[in-house]
């Protein structure tokens, strides 16, 4: 047997064409009436999509002002919260001062975080630590919520410099004056130094540090052998780094000993000097040292240059 259809009235088929034929109508382009022109045509369109972009505009303008609104509030939000007085400076902990001024920096501190520990910048109170003449190097930490934790790296008296006005002051590796001779009751001071640049720009500063660089590695090579020979050195000229000059601390002698091999020609010069000093006229002979007899006789020494290799020239005084 066949399965029954349902039957479809007369009223359902004439729904389902009026529903068809609305959707055509709706579907189908719109045709401009005749003898209306293009732009009267095309005007409510251009007005209806106008009217479309503009409350999306607004949408848009909305959204963003109420973003703003936020953003604003969290920003007003922040500041009070980071002036808190939660967060005023209470303590500052202090680590490897031994002659740094501790009270000066710390008021400095103080005076840099006035609006609150939260909001200070590390970094600036770094650079303002480094700019006191103890501190070569400066470490700080917030430990919040009031706290700060600063460990200061002091600067070491290196050499006994000579200023061109005659004064002795420390300096440091870096040339950087510490302070005046007295200041320091140091047992063993080393040969003074004399020769560092007083300018106070950093090519100045750059200079001085290779001429302290040089200054070390002379000491260093002075004291190499059995016997250290930095002890008979009084003062170390390094104004030119490529002709060191060294004054002998027994007699104020000049010796000129150019920018190497410094020991070996220290010990050329000193061997020179014993001679003359025993009037020993056949070892100066072999030292092929000139007016040989002229200064057994007593001629007095000026200088001694041993950068030459082949011999050391002494120079006479006039």
């Amino acid at each position: 047997m066949k399965a029954l259809q349902p039957k479809t009235t007369h009223g359902q088929k004439a729904a389902a064409s009026d529903l068809a034929e609305r959707h055509r109508r709706v579907s189908a382009p719109r045709r401009r009436p005749a003898g209306l022109p293009k732009e009267e045509f095309a005007r409510p369109q251009r007005q209806s999509l106008r009217a479309s972009q503009g409350w999306r505009w607004l949408r848009i303008i909305g959204v963003l002002g109420a973003v703003s609104l936020v953003v604003v509030g969290l920003i007003s939000a922040y500041r009070v919260f980071a002036s808190s007085s939660l967060f005023a400076l209470r303590e500052i902990e202090w680590r490897g001062i031994v002659r740094a001024s501790q009270d000066e920096m710390e008021r400095a501190l103080r005076e840099r975080t006035s609006e609150g520990l939260w909001r200070a910048d590390l970094r600036e109170l770094r650079q303002t630590l480094k700019r006191y003449p103890w501190v070569r190097e400066a470490e700080v930490v917030r430990v919040l919520p009031d706290k700060l934790l600063v460990t200061i790296h002091e600067r070491e008296p290196l050499a006994l410099a000579r200023r061109s006005n005659g004064a002795l002051v420390w300096v440091d590796r870096d040339g950087v004056v510490l302070g005046e001779r007295l200041q320091f009751g140091q047992e063993m001071i080393p040969p003074l130094l004399s020769g560092l640049d007083e300018n106070n720009d950093e090519a100045a500063s750059e200079a001085n540090r290779r001429r302290l660089l040089l200054y070390q590695q002379l000491l260093a090579e002075l004291d190499q052998g059995e016997r250290r020979l930095s002890g008979m050195v009084d003062e170390v000229e390094l104004s030119d780094p490529q002709d060191v000059r060294l004054w002998l601390a027994s007699r104020r002698l000049l010796v000129v000993v150019g920018e190497r091999d410094f020991r070996p020609r220290l010990e050329a010069a000193l061997k020179v000097l014993s001679a003359i000093e025993r009037k020993d006229l056949s070892a100066l002979s072999l030292l092929k040292v000139s007016d040989a007899r002229r200064l057994i006789n007593g001629g007095r020494v000026a200088y001694l240059n041993t950068t030459r290799p082949d011999r050391v020239i002494v120079g006479l005084a006039q």
